[in-house]
This record gives C-alpha cells, sequence and structure tokens, in this order.
C-alpha cells in the first residue's frame, strides 16, 4: 500500500499486480492511477469519479463506490468475519427500473426482473484480498467519512433545486390565479418516451472523457456524427455502446479543447 498524492490531492492507493483500489477525493480526479490498458471509455470515466474505485485485470472489471456505501460495507465487515473464509463480493450499487417499451409485444416466456437496487460490475474478493482491502478501509475510514461528507451536500444541493423549481412553479400558478384566471394552469399534453435497457452519458460527461468542450459535443451530435436520444427538458443522453463505437473511429480524441 501506498500513497499516490499531489500538492492538493492526495490519492489513497492499494495497488497489486492483478487487482487493487483507490480513492478519489474529488470530482473527476485530475491527479489519479495510471490507467490499465484494458479500460473502456467509460471505465476511464469510472476510474477519476470521487469515492472508491476497485479494480480487477483478470475479469477487466471496474467497480466504483460511493464513500457512503464504502463505509458501509466497512461496518458490514467490521461485524461479520465470514468474509475471513469465503471472501467477499464487491460491486457499484444501481437501481434497476423497468422501462415499458409500447413498441414491442411481449414474449410469453421472457423472464421479469423486478424493480430495485442490485450490485453492478461484480469483483469477487478472495478471503486473503477481503483482508487486504479490509486494511485499506480501516486505513483511510477517515478520509471516506470526509469524502462522504460533500456527498451529502451535493445531495442537499440537488434536493433545493427540486423543490425550487416545484416553488416557482406554485408561484406562476398563484401569479395567473390572481389576475383573474381561476383556471388552472392548462395541462400540457406529453408523450412518454421508451428508453431501451442500457447504460448513457450526458453531454457533460462526453465531454470530460473526450477532454473537449461541450459545445463540440453538441456539434458532433448535430453533423449526426453521434446518435443521441433527446429528453424534452431535459437535454440529451447517448447510449454507451454507440459512444465508444464513435470514438473508436475517431482517434485520437481531445487534443485541444473547442
Amino acid at each position: 500500500m501506498f500513497e499516490y498524492s499531489t500538492m492538493n490531492h492526495p490519492c489513497k492507493v492499494l495497488n497489486r499486480d492483478l487487482w487493487g483500489a483507490h480513492i478519489n477525493p474529488t470530482k473527476y480526479e485530475k491527479f489519479f492511477p495510471e490507467y490499465p490498458d484494458w479500460l473502456n471509455p467509460h471505465q476511464k470515466h469510472e476510474w477519476r469519479e470521487r469515492g472508491l474505485v476497485l479494480w480487477d485485470a483478470t475479469t477487466q472489471v471496474v467497480a466504483h463506490l460511493y464513500a457512503n456505501y464504502a463505509l458501509r460495507v466497512l461496518e458490514i465487515m467490521k461485524n461479520t468475519g465470514t468474509w475471513k473464509t469465503d471472501g467477499y463480493v464487491i460491486g457499484s450499487p444501481a437501481y434497476r427500473m423497468s422501462v415499458v417499451n409500447t413498441t414491442e409485444k411481449p414474449l410469453e416466456n421472457k423472464g421479469h426482473e423486478k424493480d430495485g437496487w442490485v450490485l453492478t460490475n461484480q469483483i469477487k474478493l478472495s478471503p486473503k484480498q477481503s483482508y487486504e482491502f479490509f486494511r485499506f478501509l480501516v486505513a483511510e475510514e477517515k478520509m471516506l467519512t470526509l469524502i462522504a461528507a460533500d456527498e451529502n451536500k451535493d445531495v442537499c444541493e440537488a434536493y433545493a433545486m427540486v423543490v425550487d423549481i416545484l416553488l416557482k412553479h406554485k408561484r406562476k400558478k398563484r401569479e395567473l390565479q390572481k389576475r383573474g384566471d381561476k383556471k388552472d394552469l392548462p395541462i400540457k399534453k406529453i408523450t412518454p418516451i421508451s428508453l431501451p435497457k442500457g447504460e448513457y452519458f450526458t453531454i457533460p460527461q462526453m465531454a470530460e472523457i473526450c477532454n473537449v468542450s461541450i459545445q463540440r459535443i453538441k456539434k458532433w451530435i448535430q453533423k449526426g456524427d453521434i446518435e443521441a436520444i433527446d429528453l424534452p427538458g431535459m437535454g440529451q443522453i447517448v447510449e454507451m455502446e454507440k459512444f465508444t463505437q464513435f470514438l473508436n473511429q475517431h482517434k485520437p480524441l481531445g487534443s485541444h479543447r473547442a
């Protein structure tokens, strides 16, 4: 175990030949351990995310854990001892949500997956690896606690933005009613959007990965170089597979910012 550090943001690293972990103290950390050569663009994005990153070269899997979840894992490992003999499975928590596609007929024999929390990008640690990972979590518990506080702050800010939008809408409705229009605000006819299952990138995420400006990404979408999905009122997203294909066809990218 060693510390990969800069003047401002120390990046704690557990490095082994075929697996390892590191902690990024800030969002999209600028100073981070060198990428393994097998990472795909999405994994490179995860590699720099704030929180804890665990990787396994044998299975070529990268799991990103928010600091709050990493602390929960530490608490579980402190209170249980089965991992000392059975090992421990680590992964990225994600919420599975069904998307109804009205254009396709349901298949009779198709299995139905229930909505709820699942563990993606799973990495199975051996008892020895679990012990090293546990020691790493214990040693960096203080740093994880500080990062978790930043995560909680971001959640509160996002919640405040949502509340602000709702209050503005309520005020607008009240103002219209004071002007003499006692009718409710007209109900807009909004057509639901069906999205295929998968993983998607937002425009800011793609700009970060390509090291270009958001405007450059939008130009590529307008030219048809990148196929995007429009979300009314929310912007555009691109399926991970199609974005990866774009990156493979347009190398190198990000040599300069537009």
